[in-house]
This record gives C-alpha cells, sequence and structure tokens, in this order.
C-alpha cells in the first residue's frame, strides 16, 4: 500500500494510555479502506484491526466497523470483542479533519465509557458483504443453520434469494436507507422458513461497501434495538448538510430532518403534506418528481422555489422504496444549490470574459456569433472589426501599463457607444468586435461604424500625457449559412482595407476577388501552417567580388513562399505579418536553421567554400534566446562561424543600438560576421562603422542607382575610402546594367550583388559561374 504521513503527536490521551499499558497493542488506519498503513512509533504494529481469523467472530468484525464510523464523527468510541475466547476491548480514536484513526486493542476496562451496539440474545448469525449488484461475495464464519445452504453456494448469489417473497420490498428499503445514512436494520423473513419468526437484516456501509448480518432476535429485542437505532440514524441525519425525507404514496411526510425545515423555509412547516409544496412556476413538486419517477429509478431536479420571500433553487433527490403492504415511498435529499449555482454561472462568465476590459472574450464572442447565425428565424447583424492605429507607439514610449489603461478605455467607449443588444468583445491585443444587432443592410452597419470613429480619436490621458489614436473599421454583414470564421476573415479584410486607405477609416467588405484575395488574418494562419509543414522555400542570390565574377563568394538568403490562392508573397508582407502574429521567432528560426543547413551542405561537396548573408528582423534579433539559437544551428549542421553572415538594416541599429550592441558582440565571438544593409536609406552615419565589429557595408540599390551621377560616384568614393581604413567590404547591391558595376569598381567597391550578376537560384544552382553579361562586363 502506498505510504500515506501520519501526524507526528499522538493525542495526550493516547500517548498516555499506550505509556501505562504496554500489554496493549495499537495500529493506525487511513480511509477508505482502514488499512494499516506503516508509522514511526513504537507502541504501533502490524496487526490489522479486523484479521480474518478464527480469534475474531463475524459480528465483532461489524461492529468493529461500525464503531470505527462512529469514532469518525465523534473523535473516539469503544467496543468489545472476544480474542482467544478471552474479552478484549477496542478502544479507536479518530483525527477528525484527517483520514487517519489509530485502534488500541487492550484487555482491560479502557480509557473511557464503552459505547457498543445494542447487545441481544444472538441465537444464529450470518454475515457478510454485498457488490454493487447486492449479491453475496463474502461470508464471515461459519453459516449458520436458518439458512438451508453451504457458504460456497451462498457466494455469487443475490441476498434477495434468500428472504421470502413479502421481505424482498424491506429489505431494498433497508439497502437504500443504509446508502444515505450509513446504516440501517430491517426485520424480514426467511424464504425457507414458513414459521413467521423475524430476523434482524442489517446494514452497514463503508466506502464502497455494504456489509450486512442477518441475527435472530425476540420481538422484545427488535423494538429496544429499533428505538436505538432510530436515534442513532437521527443523530446522523441531523449532523449533515442535507435535508433528508421520506414521504408516503398520497404525500404525506412520514420523516424529515430539521435541515429539510431550514431549506424550504417557515412557509413548509405549515405543510404536513409534502404534496402541497409548490414551485415557483406553480407546479406541485410532488408532480414534478413523480413524472420524473416514471421512467427512471432515481430523480434529480433542480427546482425554484421561494424560500421566506427569496427566490431559491433546491436540488431534490428521490428515489422509489417499498412501503407496508407493498405501497411505493419516496425517500430522499434536498439541497439549496443557490449558490453553487451562482458560482457556476460566475466561472462560466469569467471564461468568457476579458479580464482587461470586463468585455467578451474571443471565446465568448465566437458563442455568439456562431448561436446568431444558426438562429431560426434569423435576424440580419454586423460585425465590425476595430483596430487602433499607432497603439504599438503607446507600448514603446510609455510602456505596457499605459497600454493596458488605453485598452481599458476602448472596451468602455465601445460599451457606450454600442447600443443595448449588441456585444463588444477583445479579440486581443488593440482588436475589438462590435457584433451589432439589428442591422439592415451595409448602409446601416456603415453608419454605425462611422459613429464609432470619434469615440476612438478622443484624446486618452494617461497621467499627466494625453495620446491621441484613431482607429481602423472594417464592417461584414452576417448571412444566412455562413460560419463564424469566414465572417469575421471578411472583417478582418476589411479592417486592412481601411489601414491601407489611410486609416482612420471604416470599410465595408466586398468580394469582386474573393477568389484570389485573401485576408490577413487568413495568411496568418496560413503562414503558421506553411512554417510547421516545412512548405516555405529559400533562394540565394549570390555576390561576387569585382574583381572576379568568375564565381560567387557568397549568397543572400531571400525568403520565398508560394500561397497556392495568393501566389507569390513578398518577404516583407511575410515579416510583417510574422511579427503582428508572434510568428517572427519561429519564421526566423527556420530561415537561419535552413540557409545554415544548405550552406553546410554545398560547402561540404563544393571545391570552393560559399558564405550565406541572412536577414534578421529587430524583434527576432531581440529576443534573448537569439544567439543561442543560432550557435546550437552552426554546430548542429557543422557549418564554421565565418560562413555566416547576419544583416542588420542601418534603421534598426540606429533605433535599437543600446539593446543590440551585447547580442552583435555575442555573434562576433562566436565568428559570425555582421553587415549593415540598406545603407544609405536615411541615418546613414561613420559613427556605426566605428563602434561596431562591422565585416561588410552594402549599399542599398536606391543609392547603386546614381552611381552613374557625379554626385553619387564622388560619396561612394569617399565611404569605400573609409571602409577599406576600416577593413571592410562593400557591397553594391541591385547592379542592374554594365555601366552601374563599370561606375562601382571606379569608385572602390569591394563586392556586388545585381540582376547583371546573378539571379536569385535555388539551392542546387549555388556556386554556378556567374552569368553571361557579367563575364563579357
Amino acid at each position: 500500500m502506498e505510504h500515506v504521513p501520519f501526524p507526528t503527536v499522538l493525542p495526550e490521551v493516547l500517548s498516555t494510555f499506550l505509556a501505562e499499558h504496554p500489554d496493549a497493542s495499537a495500529i493506525a488506519l487511513a480511509e477508505p479502506d482502514f488499512a494499516p498503513i506503516d508509522v514511526d512509533h513504537p507502541a504501533l504494529c502490524d496487526r490489522p484491526l479486523f484479521p480474518n481469523e478464527d480469534s475474531f467472530e463475524a459480528t465483532d468484525r461489524l461492529i468493529g466497523l461500525s464503531c470505527l464510523r462512529r469514532a469518525r464523527q465523534d473523535g473516539t468510541a469503544h467496543y468489545r470483542i472476544t480474542v482467544d475466547e478471552e474479552p478484549a476491548r477496542i478502544s479507536v480514536v479518530a483525527f477528525i479533519g484527517t483520514p487517519f484513526s489509530v485502534a488500541v486493542i487492550h484487555p482491560d476496562a479502557g480509557i473511557g465509557p464503552v459505547t457498543e451496539l445494542p447487545t441481544a440474545h444472538e441465537t444464529h448469525t450470518l454475515a457478510g458483504t454485498l457488490d454493487g449488484e447486492f449479491r453475496i461475495d463474502a461470508i464471515e464464519g461459519e453459516v449458520c443453520p436458518f439458512i438451508d445452504c453451504s457458504a460456497d453456494e451462498l457466494i455469487g448469489t443475490p441476498l434477495s434469494s434468500t428472504m421470502a417473497p413479502g421481505s424482498l420490498g424491506v429489505m431494498m428499503d433497508g439497502l437504500i436507507e443504509a446508502h444515505m445514512l450509513g446504516a440501517a436494520s430491517c426485520d424480514v423473513e426467511l424464504a425457507n422458513q414458513g414459521d413467521g419468526t423475524l430476523y434482524r437484516l442489517s446494514f452497514f456501509k463503508f466506502g464502497g461497501i455494504i456489509a450486512f448480518s442477518l441475527v435472530e432476535r425476540s420481538s422484545v429485542e427488535i423494538t429496544a434495538s429499533e428505538s436505538k437505532r432510530r436515534i442513532q440514524l437521527s443523530d446522523f441525519a441531523e449532523s449533515v448538510h442535507q435535508g433528508f425525507f421520506r414521504v408516503s404514496d398520497s404525500g404525506k411526510l412520514l420523516y424529515k430532518n430539521s435541515r429539510l425545515d431550514e431549506i424550504f423555509g417557515r412557509a413548509f412547516h405549515t405543510h404536513e403534506n409534502f404534496g402541497d409544496v409548490r414551485t415557483l412556476s406553480g407546479d406541485l413538486l410532488a408532480t414534478v418528481v413523480i413524472e420524473e419517477l416514471q421512467s427512471k429509478e432515481e430523480c434529480v431536479v433542480d427546482v425554484a422555489a421561494t424560500v421566506d420571500g427569496q427566490n431559491r433553487t433546491i436540488r431534490v433527490n428521490v428515489r422509489c422504496a417499498d412501503g407496508p403492504e407493498e405501497r411505493v415511498e419516496y425517500v430522499g435529499s434536498a439541497e439549496d444549490v443557490t449558490e453553487a449555482l451562482a458560482r457556476e454561472k460566475q466561472l462560466a462568465e469569467e471564461a468568457l470574459t476579458d479580464p482587461m476590459t470586463g468585455t467578451a472574450n474571443r471565446r465568448g464572442l465566437e458563442i455568439v456569433v456562431d448561436r446568431q447565425l444558426a438562429a431560426d428565424p434569423f435576424v440580419p447583424f454586423a460585425v465590425l472589426l476595430c483596430d487602433l492605429d499607432g497603439f504599438k507607439q503607446v507600448n514603446d514610449s510609455l510602456g505596457h501599463d499605459a497600454g493596458d489603461l488605453v485598452i481599458a478605455e476602448v472596451g468602455n467607449r465601445l460599451r457606450d457607444v454600442s447600443r443595448e443588444p449588441d456585444l463588444v468583445a477583445r479579440m486581443g491585443g488593440d482588436e475589438f468586435v462590435v457584433v451589432a444587432n439589428n442591422i439592415n443592410g451595409h448602409d446601416e452597419a456603415m453608419e454605425f461604424a462611422e459613429r464609432i470613429l470619434p469615440w476612438l480619436r478622443q484624446p486618452y490621458t494617461i497621467d499627466d500625457s494625453q495620446i491621441e489614436l484613431s482607429g481602423s473599421v472594417g464592417v461584414a454583414l452576417a448571412t444566412p449559412g455562413m460560419s463564424t470564421h469566414n465572417l469575421l476573415q471578411m472583417a478582418d479584410h476589411a479592417m486592412y482595407e481601411a489601414k491601407r486607405a489611410g486609416r482612420n477609416q471604416a470599410v465595408a467588405y466586398h468580394t469582386p476577388d474573393a477568389a484570389t484575395t485573401i485576408s490577413p488574418l487568413a495568411l496568418r494562419r496560413d503562414l503558421r501552417r506553411a512554417i510547421s509543414e516545412n512548405s516555405l522555400d529559400i533562394a540565394f542570390q549570390p555576390i561576387y567580388a569585382i574583381d572576379n565574377l568568375e564565381h560567387a563568394e557568397s549568397a543572400e538568403a531571400l525568403l520565398r513562399w508560394e500561397h497556392p490562392i495568393q501566389g507569390r508573397i513578398e518577404p516583407s508582407t511575410m515579416v510583417t505579418i510574422a511579427e503582428q502574429s508572434g510568428l517572427i521567432r519561429d519564421l526566423g528560426e527556420w530561415v537561419i536553421t535552413e540557409s545554415i543547413r544548405t550552406a553546410a551542405s554545398v560547402n561540404a561537396n563544393a571545391e570552393r567554400q560559399i558564405s550565406i548573408a541572412v536577414n534578421v528582423s529587430a524583434l527576432q534579433m531581440g529576443r534573448p534566446d537569439f544567439v543561442d539559437m543560432v550557435s546550437a544551428s552552426l554546430d548542429f549542421h557543422e557549418l564554421d562561424a565565418s560562413s555566416l553572415t547576419i544583416e542588420l538594416t542601418e534603421s534598426y541599429l540606429i533605433d535599437r543600438m543600446d539593446n543590440a550592441r551585447q547580442a552583435i558582440d555575442d555573434l562576433v565571438d562566436l565568428g559570425v560576421r555582421l553587415a549593415i544593409d540598406d545603407f544609405g536609406t536615411g541615418y546613414s552615419t561613420f559613427e556605426y562603422l566605428l563602434r561596431l565589429p562591422v565585416y561588410a557595408v552594402k549599399i542599398d540599390p536606391s543609392f547603386t542607382q546614381k552611381l552613374t551621377e557625379s554626385r553619387g560616384s564622388a560619396m561612394l568614393r569617399g565611404l569605400c575610402m573609409a571602409c577599406r581604413e576600416l577593413d571592410m567590404l562593400v557591397v553594391a547591391e541591385g547592379i542592374e546594367t554594365v555601366e552601374q558595376l563599370e561606375a562601382a569598381r571606379t569608385a572602390g567597391v569591394t563586392h556586388a550583388q545585381g540582376y547583371l550578376l546573378g539571379m536569385p537560384v535555388s539551392t542546387a544552382s549555388l556556386g554556378m559561374r556567374a552569368n553571361s553579361a557579367a563575364r563579357v562586363a
């Protein structure tokens, strides 16, 4: 058995008793099976409390179980037993609030007054346990003479087979009461007895086990035992929080505990007839229950009732039971579940509510829209997807706490502008949805959306700062047969159309290009799938040393995605989608890992080694695990770090110089090379060339186009001279004409890249000679 920790400090009274009675033995027990457990105490032994041996009578075993149950209620109980034909006593001490008890077996008077089951003259006894279908599955002791069969023949037979026909209902009544109250007794006649002798049949419930005993008793003893038993059961019934009752077939209350009066209130005290109790709807409670019992063995119903002026929900559990003269009676319990149901409802609402704004969350939105789309009759409604313009600047400049305050205020404003039947939900981030009900046509939906825009433009006050934002709204009208996913996708597509059209406006979804146009929401989903299924591709554009155009010296990795519907998606679009949807880490890791794998594969079979240049986004570079990921990939594919160049845009370095410096230094320490990409696009400064361990500077194609102009050529010569002094390469991107190539060579450019020299190629084509135009040049 699995070890269960036992309390290390025994009650003082038990410790004292064990010290004074060295001949006593004790064991510790844990529910639900009351089996002995290992404990670290010198007075405790491994002897079970109820051993299956001849020294314990079968009745002692049942009495012991009953005493243990009583100790679990009162804290302590004591009873007599016979051990090796000598009287002894067992005292049980229960640790209330824990699953532990201690039983002490000793030969003297014990440590307190003896509380025993009623004693009676017992001519014969049959005892055992029942399985889940009330069949005898164990027999204790010898089978008594009044059962005309052997013990082996009884095993597996229903206990009801030993009963006379008139006692079957009484027996089932006792079983039901034992299930509810823990113990029960009833008077029965046996099937093979015809003299009218009554036998006392007792049931005891412990966990999932039902034990029974069958004893022949006199009528006087039966009366005394019954009286004491009912007192015990009444004490138990008064200690629980449920109301118990027994009702006749006419609705008369035969028994109830005091808790039942509390549950149904003062009005219930006047009802001697249970059938007079009515629900809030006016139905008779008895009628509701009896109708349920027509097709079920057990009825569990929640009924609404007025209890002392308050509306309450009462859960009633009722079963049929046999009464005298084969009349049907009902036994059951009642419990006030008003607060429990309210808590369940609150938890359910919280699961569908956005905690920051108090609006519905995405799941709550989907449930409502699903329901409205499936409603019959269908009532037209519209979905308005709102996204704040420029919200990222709030988080970047004032922090996420300020951003959270803005989000909460947006939720309040959308609730204020919405109407009573409308629903406001937060999709996540700064995206909200308003479900506008009872909307007739696009014009009415657009009118509603136009009313939202001024509310979003009102300044937001955060501490002493005022923030001005706007919103873009996409509008989609629901139609019968549409799915929630498609409806939200349409609204999302329209919202992005509003942003592309200049922001701060509302746009309705239209479908002229529906067959070939995919919304950004769908692109996010498709990009996630493309990354996981490895269905993206990389092309490599060769980079040549300008004085040796025969063989490519390196290549730049260019991300490619051929969408099955949209066709080729531009890399800039992919990066934007990845950054907005949190996929940038997965996308960037895929590109770097695939580029390193390709370089390792090509170099393993090539006479000339080639290096790979990979563009890295600002968000990807800022991740704390970025350098570790690069290092692990280089090690796994066994590629020398000098064969990898990380390209960072000049604008990224200017915006995040302080944050990027540590990652840059760590990469250079690995042996990875650093290149500044798009140099000359706006904030060009030689300061970063002096401060950073730059390996190469890549001239932006827009600057390359001006090389044939004197001013452009002069500026490039100055840059090349400076880079040569700093031992840096200069790569001219976008070389498309022979004139540009010659101007770059004249200015001192060391390397060149562009369509004139080589188009982007597949992995298999890496290392090929430059095209004929480049060789002629």
